[in-house]
């Protein structure tokens, strides 16, 4: 339950007020203070104190069921984050504003009739005195995630189911997450697997290159063998011709020569 007044606020609320309380509206009416980080509450000044007890019941409410409530880091100055089953869970409280035609002030009258090309925005934006409540995710599948003041129900009749939806939202993420992280095992295994078998791919290719190398080298060094063997028995076969011949003409010198001899020792005995 929202308490009718912020006493004993949580130590986010305390930092929130402190950061807001002084800080200037913007042109919707809406105060920042960019400087510091807060929760992400989104009002005039006029709500502030009400969107204030509402962020410190549910902080409360969070922590109770052991849940952590954090503010965002430095890229996200008012992140509000409740951490569920590891899930960071985004919400804020927000007071929409009214679009109204701007009425011209006398000033920008009188800028209009002098210079004919002054400007002056075309509308005005104000606060519209009702909060939103809002679960910031981009996640869906049916559950509520806005609840806004009414004309008679007012948010903080709703911080229950708030409460509730933001529960389911982060088993719905804690869902999501687990699926898309064995998606991703599974990718990576895949890949892991197609990795490997071009590993044992290039393995067989280098495998029967080397082969194919050692059988080439093989084949050469038998043309080789068998080369030098036929040169080498051509060589012996030349050898053994040439020596034939030496032998043959030697003979064929020796009987000559007796044949030679015996004749002039016959012509001498005739004589």
């Amino acid at each position: 339950k929202v308490s009718e007044r912020l006493t004993s606020p949580h130590p986010l609320v305390r930092k929130t007020r402190d950061a807001l309380y002084k800080a200037k509206p913007d042109n919707s009416g809406v105060i920042h203070n960019w400087r510091i980080k807060h929760l992400n509450v989104r009002v005039s000044a006029g709500l502030l104190n009400r969107a204030l007890r509402i962020m410190d019941c549910l902080i409360k409410f969070f922590e109770k069921q052991g849940f952590e409530v954090s503010i965002g880091n430095q890229d996200e100055s008012t992140g509000t984050y409740v951490i569920i089953f590891e899930e960071k869970i985004k919400f804020y409280i927000q007071e929409k504003s009214v679009r109204k035609n701007h009425v011209p002030t006398e000033k920008e009258k009188e800028d209009l009739e002098r210079w004919h090309h002054a400007y002056f925005d075309k509308y005005d934006y104000i606060p519209s005195g009702k909060l939103t409540l809002q679960i910031d995710s981009w996640s869906a599948a049916g559950i509520r995630k806005r609840w806004s003041d009414g004309k008679i129900q007012r948010v903080e009749k709703f911080l229950s189911d708030f409460a509730v939806n933001v529960v389911k939202m982060a088993e719905l993420e804690r869902s999501d997450r687990i699926e898309r992280e064995e998606r991703w095992r599974q990718q990576e295994e895949e890949r892991r697997q197609q990795v490997e078998m071009e590993r044992l791919r290039q393995i067989e290719k280098e495998r029967l290159r080397n082969l194919e190398n050692q059988a080439v080298s093989w084949f050469k060094s038998n043309q080789l063998r068998d080369y030098i063997r036929a040169i080498e028995t051509a060589a012996l076969k030349r050898g053994l011709s040439i020596g034939r011949q030496k032998k043959n003409r030697h003979h064929k010198e020796t009987t000559k020569g007796l044949q030679d001899s015996g004749y002039t020792a016959c012509q001498a005995d005739a004589g």
